[in-house]
């Protein structure tokens, strides 16, 4: 963005990130042990959770139930990024997590 002091609010000036009409939501899930990387999961959300145009349709808190938590991280990339973590470090694995409502 260029413009002088006092330009910041000026309509040529501002640029929406997303147009409203192709506005798309894209969730991920990512993990980290002992300066190591895991992978960066896009997860599938089942149809009627995902945004659309403009309308939040993810439901009351959004995203991932319980169910595809499980399905989608924990048994698959948490499940092959853990093993081969504890393989590396020789040590027992302790997972955390954030807190969100799939957990």
């Amino acid at each position: 963005v260029t413009r002088r002091p006092g330009e910041s609010n000026l309509p040529e000036c501002v640029a929406p990130t997303f147009p409203t009409s192709s506005k798309q939501t894209v969730m991920v899930w990512g993990c980290i042990a002992h300066g190591r990387k895991g992978p960066l999961v896009r997860l599938d959300l089942p149809r009627s959770q995902q945004k659309s145009a403009g309308s939040r349709t993810l439901g009351s808190r959004g995203g991932l139930d319980a169910q595809g938590y499980v399905e989608q991280i924990l048994e698959g990339p948490l499940l092959a990024f853990y093993t081969q973590m504890q393989d590396l470090t020789g040590k027992r694995m302790l997972v955390v997590e954030d807190g969100a409502p799939a957990h």
